[in-house]
């Protein structure tokens, strides 16, 4: 059926997405780390990161094994500030991706196309969260499918 294929393709652009997001948070502590070894200093990381001088100190010492690199602060900032946009505008695409798979969801409840144990197995949730997210959701009018692939 169509309506679970989109639902199915959904699914897997909200993993992959997610996936992409860890590993760049992966790097984004990494390369703080990185950042601090070579005596960039804490309260410029804390303002470009949004994260507290605590947090940028403890992601520090997470990678104590790191090797001073040389570069200087300002390429080390300018090398965060461009992995935060890229992380930032992936979290923007999963949250639009989550937002069409609840309508799609909700849409394929109210007109009672698949029922809650088909839409849980093919999402990944439970029955139960399914209800819960769908209620007061308004069923967005009937795209094209084009439109749904287009984005996901």
């Amino acid at each position: 059926m169509e309506f679970s294929r989109l639902l199915t393709d959904k699914q897997g652009a909200i993993r992959f997405r997610s996936s992409r997001i860890r590993a760049l948070g992966a790097s984004l502590n990494q390369l703080v780390a990185q950042a601090l070894r070579d005596g960039t200093p804490v309260a410029d990381l804390a303002r470009i990161t949004h994260l507290s001088a605590l947090a940028v100190r403890r992601t520090g010492r997470a990678f104590d094994d790191l090797q001073p690199t040389g570069l200087a602060a300002a390429e080390h900032l300018s090398a965060i500030s461009h992995l935060l946009r890229k992380l930032t505008a992936l979290e923007d695409s999963k949250a639009a991706v989550v937002t069409e798979r609840l309508h799609l969801l909700a849409e394929a409840s109210k007109r009672q196309i698949l029922d809650e144990f088909q839409l849980a197995s093919l999402t990944g949730l439970r029955p139960e969260q399914i209800k819960k997210m769908t209620r007061g959701v308004a069923a967005q009018p009937r795209r094209n499918f084009t439109d749904h692939r287009a984005t996901g």
